[in-house]
C-alpha cells in the first residue's frame, strides 16, 4: 500500500487513509480526522479523540488526496473535515471546529462559507448593537 492512499478499511467498514508517520505506519479512518494543520514541510493531523500526529508530508499533499473525501482547504494552513459539524462567524471570518479557531482570508470567504453551510455548519449570527 502507498503512503497517503485512501482505501476501504474492512476492519471498520469505512474509508481510511494509510499514513507513514514518525511513529510508524498507521491506518486512520477518515471519519476520525478533525483537521490537518500545516507545519512547514510537515502536517499535524488532529483526530477526534484529541490525539494528534505529525505526518512528514506537506498540507498540499494531503489536500490532493482528501479533497475528494469532504475535506476543505479554508486557508493556507488548515484542511478541515466537513463532516465534523462546527460553526462559523461570517463577520469575524472564523471557523470553530472542536477547540480550534480557524481564520478565513477575506478573499476566500465567498467560497468557504457557502460550502460550510451546505455541510451543516452552524452560522453564528452577529448581534446588533441596540
Amino acid at each position: 500500500m502507498k503512503n497517503l492512499e485512501v482505501f476501504y478499511n474492512p476492519a471498520s467498514g469505512r474509508k481510511a487513509i494509510y499514513i507513514i508517520a514518525r511513529a510508524g505506519h498507521k491506518v486512520i479512518d477518515l471519519e476520525e480526522i478533525l483537521l490537518c494543520k500545516a507545519d512547514s514541510n510537515y502536517t499535524m493531523m488532529f483526530l477526534e479523540e484529541g490525539k494528534g500526529m505529525d505526518i512528514p508530508k506537506s498540507l498540499c499533499n494531503l489536500e490532493r488526496v482528501l479533497k475528494e473525501h469532504n475535506f476543505l482547504r479554508c486557508n493556507a494552513s488548515y484542511l478541515i473535515n466537513l463532516c465534523k459539524h462546527g460553526s462559523f462567524h461570517r463577520y469575524l471570518r472564523k471557523i470553530y471546529l472542536s477547540c480550534h479557531e480557524i481564520s478565513v482570508p477575506k478573499e476566500k470567504c465567498h467560497k468557504v462559507f457557502p460550502v460550510l453551510t451546505a455541510f451543516g455548519f452552524r452560522e453564528i449570527i452577529r448581534r446588533s448593537d441596540n
